[in-house]
């Protein structure tokens, strides 16, 4: 995608992440999501570090307030997570026991999961889930990354699974939590991933910019942000978040070309009467966002361990 040249007298929008000048790739549509907003922002992209970001949006203050609030319904898991079970593998396979904390841990379901060798912590903002979370055995150490008690023991292993597009100040979070870790402890993330196949033909489009989503991510970022923690990457996988069936993966790779040509060629005289009159062009045309690319590996794991 071409960058959008600024207006003039516009000033400069910096990385979310490493300060240098973004390019505007466009106006983020509006989506749905655990908030509303009027103005959904604009999409930036920082060719320095890799960073795709989110502007303008919320305060902190005013992202923490609204978290807050929310009940201990809206994240609930009909189907059992991709990610959950890669990250337990993950710890598994290197820890059989300690200490370990789950960043937006919500009601404690992945921590429920663990065996009783571990001790389970976790960071919550919101209210009602902190109280399910507590029934379950979890030590809920507060409300955000940069309000941690001070009293914690250090982490063999820390999960943030689909919360660090939540963040506006990526970096600053992941390296307040490899402070928290024990040496050779590790950091495991779970999140889209900009570099995915839908998402390269999407872009603008794609189903992922959820209201609350800020900033998202490739490989080439959190290479980078490695090397500034003095952590390291040991692995790095992409995966779908849904199980599905080959038909539902042959349909999404067929509706979401058609969608980007339908969109733009409506735009040209006579093709929305043609387009009225041929399936599934007709059905597509109709729809306000892209149709989802979820059912491929469109999401990113990625696993820091600590020098």
């Amino acid at each position: 995608m071409f960058p959008l040249p600024r207006e003039s007298g516009q000033m400069d929008v910096r990385c979310a992440a490493c300060g240098k000048v973004a390019i505007a790739l466009g106006k983020l549509p509006k989506r749905i999501g655990t908030f509303y907003l009027l103005n959904p922002g604009e999409l930036f992209r920082c060719y320095e570090c890799g960073l795709f970001f989110r502007s303008t949006y919320l305060s902190e203050k005013e992202l923490e307030a609204a978290y807050q609030t929310l009940p201990d319904n809206i994240w609930e898991n009909k189907e059992p997570r991709t990610d959950f079970g890669m990250a337990i593998h993950t710890l598994s396979e290197l820890f059989s026991s300690g200490n370990v904390l789950d960043v937006g841990c919500y009601c404690g379901d992945l921590l429920s999961m663990l065996p009783d060798s571990f001790r389970k912590f976790g960071i919550e903002p919101s209210i009602k889930a902190c109280e399910k979370a507590l029934s379950r055995g979890v030590e809920i150490v507060g409300s955000s990354v940069f309000m941690m008690r001070k009293d914690l023991p250090m982490f063999n292993c820390i999960f943030m699974l689909d919360v660090i597009e939540h963040m506006p100040n990526p970096l600053q979070v992941i390296e307040r939590l490899a402070a928290q870790l024990k040496p050779n402890g590790i950091l495991i993330i779970s999140t889209g991933n900009t570099d995915s196949f839908f998402w390269r033909i999407a872009r603008l489009d794609y189903y992922y910019y959820y209201i609350e989503h800020l900033t998202f991510y490739n490989p080439k970022w959190f290479r980078w942000a490695a090397k500034r923690i003095s952590m390291e990457v040991i692995s790095s996988r992409r995966f779908s978040r849904i199980q599905s069936t080959l038909f539902q993966r042959i349909k999404e790779l067929a509706l979401l070309p058609a969608y980007r040509l339908t969109k733009y060629t409506c735009k040209m005289p006579g093709i929305p009467m043609l387009v009225d009159n041929i399936y599934p062009f007709n059905k597509i045309a109709k729809l306000s966002v892209s149709p989802c690319g979820s059912s491929w590996s469109d999401h990113l794991m990625i696993v820091l361990r600590k020098e």
